[in-house]
């Protein structure tokens, strides 16, 4: 049952002919069982996006270890045996290496900030929904204790 269905079924409910406590209890359950959904797969989406944006940066520095540095290496070793390398090839290729960890580094920075304010308004999300969820949890066991005291006041009065 969706949030609009429950309210609909709580407020066209015919004040002659209340509620019984089963549709009352029946539709609690289901109002519980589907946070308690909601508030699982928004913690699980949750942790998935605050570990995305932990392995962010780590992982540049890792692309950075094993594509860059390699490269930067084989010409430092070409270099040092004194093979000639020329000016414009040797700029050409150091060019496209800044270029290479500069856009190594704007995709993950950018993803990792994009995967920490998701995270961030997915927790904010998972608090109100737990708060929700909780609420409505309180008030169908003060639903079933007003139904154990009417049941005692009625069978009192016998």
């Amino acid at each position: 049952m969706t949030e609009p269905e429950l309210g609909k079924a709580l407020l066209n409910h015919d004040a002659a002919a209340p509620l019984t406590p089963g549709d009352v209890r029946r539709i609690a359950t289901e109002a519980v069982a589907r946070d308690r959904r909601r508030v699982r797969w928004l913690g699980i989406v949750t942790v998935l996006l605050w570990l995305i944006a932990a392995v962010g940066m780590p992982l540049f520095f890792l692309l950075i270890r094993i594509y860059i540095e390699p490269k930067l290496r084989v010409i430092g070793l070409e270099i040092s045996k004194g093979n000639e390398i020329p000016a414009r090839v040797l700029g050409n290729s150091i060019d496209l290496f800044t270029r290479q960890i500069v856009t190594f580094g704007t995709v993950l920075f950018s993803a990792s900030v994009v995967a920490m304010l998701t995270a961030a308004l997915c927790t904010l999300w998972l608090i109100f929904s737990m708060r929700r969820a909780m609420l409505r949890q309180v008030n169908a066991s003060l639903l079933d204790v007003s139904e154990e005291l009417r049941e005692l006041r009625a069978a009192l009065r016998k």
